[in-house]
């Protein structure tokens, strides 16, 4: 948690599909791929978004249209939801594939936190 100006940000993964169900540790892409960054995924284990309470969350980011609709299933309103449309890296084939995946995926929650800390703050 990052607190500032009394507000803090939590970040939850979690996937709509049968596999993100079964646990498991992240991909080995994304793994090598945040380890660049300083981010260590080591600990990361698959699940599905109906495992989460979203009702805690002021806003839920969602990758693509059908993991946004499969969040409004679960009840959140679509004026708390962020559409980031990310395309699905999968099947990965090489690291490069994955690599773009993660930029876009940092691109938005770089813009999601600035938002958080000023606009969404005041």
């Amino acid at each position: 948690r990052r607190y500032y100006l009394h507000r803090y940000a939590e970040s939850e993964s979690a996937g709509i599909n049968d596999n993100a169900g079964k646990g498991g540790p992240a991909a080995p892409f994304a793994v090598k791929i945040a380890k660049r960054i300083g981010l260590d995924m080591s600990a990361h284990q698959k699940r599905q978004v109906t495992q989460i309470d979203l009702g805690e969350y002021a806003i839920v980011i969602c990758a693509s249209d059908d993991i946004a609709a499969k969040v409004m299933e679960q009840g959140v309103w679509s004026e708390r939801i962020y559409n980031a449309q990310i395309p699905n890296p999968w099947p990965v084939h090489s690291s490069a594939e994955y690599e773009r995946t993660f930029e876009l995926i940092l691109v938005t929650m770089y813009r999601m936190m600035v938002w958080w800390f000023t606009e969404a703050g005041q």
